[in-house]
């Protein structure tokens, strides 16, 4: 079923997409959500559940998209509790995830294995923006007469900081779009299967 396979499809290509914060994850997923109850071999066949359900997974991940877009205006809320965070670390953050994708493939591909990784590269990935922050940071200078212990204390947090709001959303698109997976399967049985 063409319908089945183009639904999977993209619901895959949406967790990948949620790695990178550059490209949105969700709009694929919203986008095989909204696939089934428009399929154009089928639409007249659609009930008003199937309907109501798929606009309301995809009304969801409008919103998470929303989320996504604008978590570095949500940061600047939060940032008297957990520190403030550089522009640099933000950067570094970025740039330590990308290093993490790229070396979990070169590594996949090599057959190389880190043993307390085992051949799971997600870990990699979740690691490596934290050290990207912590670098990112480094470069900023501090306040005027900051001690070391303070600079230490500084960059950390910052780091902290950027790799919890990267860890945030991700893991809000990776689960959004593992949840819709199954819905959107369920529907697809439901009305054609």
């Amino acid at each position: 079923m063409l319908l089945l396979v183009l639904f999977l499809c993209l619901v895959c290509l949406g967790v990948t997409f949620s790695f990178m914060p550059v490209l949105p994850g969700p709009p694929f997923a919203i986008l095989a959500m909204l696939l089934i109850p428009f399929w154009p071999a089928h639409a007249m066949d659609v009930d008003d559940l199937t309907w109501w359900v798929a606009l309301a997974v995809a009304g969801v991940g409008v919103v998470i998209t929303i989320i996504d877009f604008a978590a570095p205006w949500l940061a600047k809320i939060f940032e008297g509790v957990l520190g403030e965070s550089s522009r640099a670390a933000a950067i570094g953050s970025f740039v330590g995830l990308l290093i993490g994708i790229m070396s979990s493939i070169t590594m996949g591909c090599m057959g190389i294995t880190i043993p307390f990784l085992a051949a799971l590269p997600i870990p990699l990935m979740l690691i490596t923006p934290f050290f990207g922050a912590l670098l990112g940071e480094m470069t900023v200078a501090g306040p005027v007469g900051e001690t070391a212990s303070e600079r230490s204390q500084r960059l950390v947090r910052s780091a902290f900081v950027q790799w919890l709001g990267l860890l945030t959303t991700i893991m809000l698109k990776v689960m959004y779009c593992l949840a819709a997976a199954p819905v959107g399967v369920w529907l697809i049985w439901r009305n054609w299967g």
